[in-house]
């Protein structure tokens, strides 16, 4: 009896193993944009189109555009300048909330300058997938007072009831395919009510899905159609950038 009692023993040591087992952990990648050092309220990345940014294996593009002006770039740029105040192109990489999420030196800040430009991508430099988390998006000072007050040397109106401003954002696969899409508000006027994103705003992303890359793209209904461009600046501010690792 004393083997078969042990053999009992064994199994329920066994059973007891399986069952409780250790679970396979979930870990996360958080870009915070703060491994470039700028120095007090400096840009990075909008004057020289060599000026890529690279963190914990994500590539971030962006170009200048010297044929438009020299305050003019498109793709994801890197930023710590916080003028709420000063009206115009000069002040294009500011955020209006005055620092990065959760009072950080850094923030990344997107613009979209159309197709026949680099389009604001996030994607990781080996190529592999990922699973987009979260971010915390803001409105530039750039977009924010141009939407507030017009700006009657370039013919843009002011915001009125029924306007918006609001980014869309694409997963794409490895075959460049689209496969997912996300539409953020980031401004929105209505008779009765006003929603602006002037401060860093956590958005969930997770309805995006697994992809190998993502595109972002700034919309408004002030919008030039002749080129179909928003005339309200198509900047956004992004910071803490997460993602599930798969």
């Amino acid at each position: 009896m004393k083997r078969a009692t042990n053999a009992i023993f064994a199994i329920i040591i066994l059973t007891l193993t399986a069952c409780h087992s250790t679970p396979e952990r979930t870990t996360f990648t958080t870009i915070g944009f703060e491994q470039r050092t700028l120095g007090g309220n400096y840009t990075y990345g909008a004057y020289n189109i060599t000026d890529d940014y690279t963190e914990s294996g994500f590539f971030f593009d962006v170009q200048q555009h010297n044929d438009v002006g020299p305050y003019s770039f498109s793709g994801i740029g890197v930023s710590s300048k916080f003028d709420v105040n000063t009206f115009g192109e000069v002040n294009a990489m500011s955020c209006y909330a005055g620092s990065g999420c959760y009072d950080s030196r850094n923030f990344a800040i997107a613009h979209y300058f159309g197709e026949d430009r680099i389009v604001p991508t996030i994607k990781r430099s080996s190529g592999l997938n990922f699973l987009p988390t979260y971010a915390y998006f803001c409105i530039s000072t750039y977009s924010y007072l141009v939407l507030r007050d017009g700006y009657k040397t370039h013919e843009i109106r002011a915001f009125e009831p029924g306007d918006s401003l609001y980014v869309t954002i694409n997963g794409y696969d490895a075959n460049n395919e689209e496969v997912s899409q996300l539409n953020i508000t980031v401004a929105r006027y209505t008779e009765n009510d006003t929603t602006i994103m002037k401060k860093w705003t956590k958005i969930d992303l997770t309805p995006l899905g697994e992809v190998n890359y993502l595109q972002l793209r700034i919309f408004s209904t002030v919008t030039d159609f002749r080129v179909g461009l928003s005339d309200i600046p198509p900047y956004i501010c992004i910071d803490d950038f997460t993602v599930r690792d798969l």
